[in-house]
């Protein structure tokens, strides 16, 4: 037995014909192996290189190795089995190449047609040209060349590339790899026809980890393309040139590996797109022993990954040009960035899916630039489902972000799949210019699912039409409900719906919010259009009026909300005034409500209600549904609030009016109030008061000091009235008039 011997070869006088790392044969019998033995090259001119070479019948040759870093070797051979008949084996020999020049390499080589041994589990690895043909495993007799690989690194392949081959046995459980799935193949390699085995593809495989370019591919069961960052998008993965096209493909046996990609470097105007498999002179054919195996777009799988990736070939049919690949983050994208300098496209998203996938918890802020696709434009989310029969994929609680730019339309999340819902998603808008804007909208034909709980918030910009959450499709079942849109500031000159649906489903339980019942509403805010709850029904929409407003007109909705604030909204301000000229109609009288909490009465004076007109239309309001009146069961109504008291009526007592005002007072507890000359110079008044009721309250613990006056001036330290239907009985309770030098009245009380 042969073992352990190493031959280093640093240059040569003229040929050699052979060198061995190890060399059995024997005179005297059959037998004699060879194993781990090596042969170096490091420069000069050899015929024949090989790891080990058996001449003995039954001998075999294992785990022997060929290093070729320099010089030319012709031949070369991990392990070479040469006698006639020989039984034995070549086993887990291997060939590495990573300089000098060769001809020809074979990992294993069993030479004799009347051999019946095998060759399996040899490696060939190069990095380097060869001139000819490599075989990992080769036999020319009748035993099997099986589970042999071949591994490319670089280099020209002159000739064909055989994992296994052999002259009658199996071919089985050979690989081919490509690269090594970290660096990309050096510049201009370029092979012949890769082979899985010359016999058959049953367990072959073919692993492509880098651009590559070859004749073409034949006998591979399998085909594993694995994608990293580094993969060029400029040229197909691998690339296949053979004018007679590439036959008995299985689309089923294509796999893909997208673990080692992280999205770094994704614009969020583009989808991550290879093309993986290209024949450039001839077809693809996934027709395997005359059966289609083309099944259509493919999800690949990626269990846990907030990734996605489908295949598809670019006829969606078994005979092609190419195979492509198309990816996207679809979870957890928060950095996604739309900006200036990313010029003009069609559109730009936060997540995306093309597969069903759900898209959640995603974000894309635009900047500038623009965004101008005819059905797309900004996305927090967009959801599609291209595969075969496919209707799911549901967006949630993913945002859009709008400081500048210019965009058509522009989305928290758009869901294009049939069964899909969009729950959660926001636009928030401080800038920029935007056709149309929805916190979500179902766009596909049908859409069964409903969107709901999705937001818009407006404090900037300039935006034809908004609507909190939508349904586009007339054929569309689902619902629109518990939507939201709040207006800070900005310009909308379209209409702004709550919810909204072309199809038959409910708009309803939708919230408009005016101001954030803090600030005031920035300067410039324009609401030309009609304000709707939702335009199918007014069930549960309300509208919530937190500033001083202007809008076209209201429809649709079951509760008016007015939350008054004295610090954005002094006394005698209209709150909300209408002006498109339409009478405002369907309103409900007994669900106009008023939220006192920051109304403090601050700087009223002794002579004047806290009024407010909460509502205007000169064109008219009508406080009846359905025709029937609203208004006339409870007609003025009065409710207290600490201190503080007020009545809200409409102008002309009645369901039709143009106006609701709101009247109140202080009735307890002003201890301070006062009337002088300041006062009587925004005369002459006919009253002046501490405290007063128009709701029947006990008026009590006030105190109002005169010192001046008018001879038509009544002063009251207490005031007790009644002008509600309240069954209120209305006391004075400890109430102090106090007259100074100066007052001037005509009745003190």
């Amino acid at each position: 037995k042969v073992e352990n011997n190493t031959l280093t070869v640093n240059g040569t006088t003229g040929t050699l014909d052979t060198a061995h790392g190890g060399w059995s044969e024997n005179n005297k019998g059959t037998t004699g192996d060879a194993e781990n033995n090596k042969l170096i090259v490091n420069g000069g001119t050899i015929t024949d290189g090989y790891g080990a070479e058996i001449k003995n019948k039954d001998g075999s040759a294992t785990e022997n190795h060929v290093e070729l870093k320099g010089g030319t070797v012709t031949n070369v051979y991990g392990a070479a089995l040469t006698a006639a008949g020989a039984t034995g084996s070549a086993k887990k020999n291997t060939v590495t190449i990573d300089g000098g020049a060769a001809l020809s390499a074979y990992g294993g080589y069993i030479k004799d047609a009347a051999a019946t041994g095998h060759a399996e589990e040899n490696e060939i690895t190069v990095k380097t040209n060869v001139g000819g043909n490599l075989y990992g495993g080769y036999t020319a007799g009748t035993g099997n060349a099986n589970g042999n690989k071949v591994t490319l690194l670089g280099g020209n392949v002159g000739g064909d590339l055989y994992a296994g081959h052999a002259q009658s046995g199996e071919t089985k459980n050979n690989t081919v790899n490509l690269g090594n799935g970290t660096d990309a193949l050096k510049s201009g390699t370029a092979m012949g026809i890769l082979h899985g085995g010359n016999k058959g593809d049953a367990g072959n495989t073919l692993n492509v980890k880098a651009n590559a370019q070859a004749k073409n591919i034949k006998n591979f069961e399998t085909l594993h393309f694995t994608l990293n960052d580094h993969i060029s998008s400029a040229s197909p993965m691998l690339e296949l040139t053979d004018a007679a096209g590439t036959k008995n493909l299985d689309w089923e046996k294509l796999t893909v590996d997208t673990r080692p990609l992280t999205g770094a470097g994704q614009k969020s105007y583009e989808a991550y797109t290879r093309t993986i498999l290209k024949n450039s002179a001839g077809k693809l054919d996934f027709n395997k022993n005359g059966t289609n195996t083309y099944t259509g777009l493919r999800e690949i799988e990626s269990a846990g990954s907030d990734f996605e990736f489908s295949l598809q070939t670019d006829t969606a049919a078994a005979v092609a040009d190419r195979v492509d690949i198309t990816g996207y983050q679809f979870r957890n994208n928060q950095g996604a960035t739309y900006e200036t300098g990313d010029g003009t496209h069609q559109a730009a998203w936060g997540g995306r899916t093309a597969i069903g996938n759900k898209v959640e918890k995603n974000k894309l802020t635009v900047k500038g630039g623009a965004l101008n696709g005819v059905n797309g434009g900004a996305y927090g989310g967009l959801v599609e489902n291209k595969k075969a029969g496919g209707t799911t994929g549901d967006a949630e609680n993913n945002t859009l972000v709008i400081e500048g730019g210019s965009i058509t339309k522009a989305f928290g999340a758009e869901v294009r799949t049939k069964d899909g819902s969009a729950t959660g998603n926001k636009v928030e808008i401080t800038g920029g210019t935007m056709d149309d804007v929805s916190g979500a909208a179902l766009t596909a034909a049908g859409a069964t699912g409903n969107a709901s709980n999705n937001e818009v918030k407006i404090s900037g910009g300039t935006i034809n039409g908004v609507v909190g959450g939508a349904l586009i499709d007339g054929g569309a079942t689902g619902n629109a409900t518990n939507n939201t849109v709040t207006v800070e500031g900005g310009t909308v000159n379209g209409d702004l719906y709550g919810g909204f649906t072309n199809g038959s489903g409910k708009t309803t339980g939708n919230t408009i919010n005016l101001g954030n019942g803090t600030d005031a509403l920035k300067s410039g805010t324009t609401l030309s259009g009609t304000l709707y709850g939702g335009n199918k029904d007014a069930e549960g929409n309300t509208l919530n009026v937190k500033a001083k407003a202007e809008a076209g007109n209201i429809k649709n909705f079951e509760h008016l909300n007015f939350n008054l604030n004295s610090s954005i909204m002094p006394v005698g301000s209209t709150v909300l005034k209408l002006t498109d000229g339409v009478k405002t109609k369907d309103l409900d009288w007994e669900k106009l409500e008023v939220n006192p909490k920051a109304f403090t009465g601050a700087g009223t004076k002794s002579y004047e209600a806290l009024g407010y007109t909460l509502l205007e239309n000169a064109a008219g309001l009508e406080f009846k549904k359905g025709g029937t009146d609203t208004y006339i069961a409870k007609g003025a109504r009065g409710e207290t609030n600490g201190n503080l008291e007020y009545v809200i009526d409409t102008d002309t007592h009645s369901a039709d009016a143009k106006k609701v005002t709101l009247s109140g007072y202080q009735f307890q507890n002003n201890t301070q109030a006062k009337y002088d000359a300041a006062d009587a110079g925004h005369g002459p008044h006919k009253e002046a008061w501490g405290g007063r009721t128009a709701i029947g309250n006990t008026v009590t613990n006030n105190t109002l000091t005169v010192t001046s006056g008018n001879a038509a001036l009544n002063v009251y330290g207490g005031l007790v009235e009644r002008w509600t239907n309240t069954r209120k009985k209305g006391d004075a309770v400890k109430n102090t008039l106090v007259l100074k030098a100066g007052s001037t009245t005509a009745n003190a009380f």
